[in-house]
């Protein structure tokens, strides 16, 4: 017998499935990975592109906040899927931008 909180779960990752293969869609960029990642109750996702991608905008109500992730030569860059602006880092300082995503995305 499936318990109800089994479904709910099971319906829950179906669900942020299908908001994360959209937004891979919509940034019309060639998808390399996807990688999630949690601490507490704070979760993002970051999409890793072959490129900028040409399109951003798509909110959703999940609790999950995406970046688009890409390398440009030596630099990388992340976009928050629901904005315009790009953030230019140096390969060594992703950790520490996860690290604060992770801490205020409350």
């Amino acid at each position: 017998m499936v318990l109800l909180e089994e479904v709910e779960a099971i319906l829950e990752k179906t669900k942020l499935r299908l908001i994360i293969q959209e937004k891979a869609k919509i940034s019309e960029a060639k998808v390399f990975d996807l990688i999630v990642l949690g601490r507490d109750n704070n979760m993002i996702g970051l999409v890793l592109l072959n490129r900028k991608p040409k399109k951003y905008s798509f909110n959703s109500s999940f609790n999950l906040k995406l970046y688009y992730l890409w390398k440009d030569r030596n630099k990388l860059y992340v976009q928050e899927t629901t904005t315009n602006e790009v953030i230019p880092l140096e390969i060594e300082e992703l950790d520490a931008f996860i690290d604060l995503i992770l801490g205020t995305s409350r």
